[in-house]
C-alpha cells in the first residue's frame, strides 16, 4: 500500500475538493482520498495505479500538482 500527499494549487472551495476527491477515488486501485483545499492524501495499493494516473484525475479539471 502507498501513501502520497499530492500539493494541489487552484482549490478555492468545497465544490472543488469534492471534484477532486470523487475523481481520484475514480481512479482502479485507490483506497481512499482525503482532499483538502492545498493538498490530497491518497491511499492506494500501486498497482494498477500510478500516481501518475492519481496526477491525471486531478488535473483532468484544471487544477495543478505541484508536488
Amino acid at each position: 500500500m502507498k501513501d502520497e500527499t499530492l500539493k494541489i494549487e487552484g482549490l478555492h472551495c468545497s465544490h472543488c475538493t469534492a471534484l477532486v476527491k470523487n475523481s481520484i477515488d475514480l481512479v482502479k486501485g485507490v483506497e481512499n482520498a482525503d482532499v483538502t483545499l492545498k493538498s490530497a492524501r491518497v491511499l492506494y495499493n500501486g498497482e494498477p495505479s500510478t500516481r501518475a494516473e492519481i496526477e491525471a484525475a486531478v488535473t483532468r479539471f484544471g487544477y495543478k500538482v505541484t508536488g
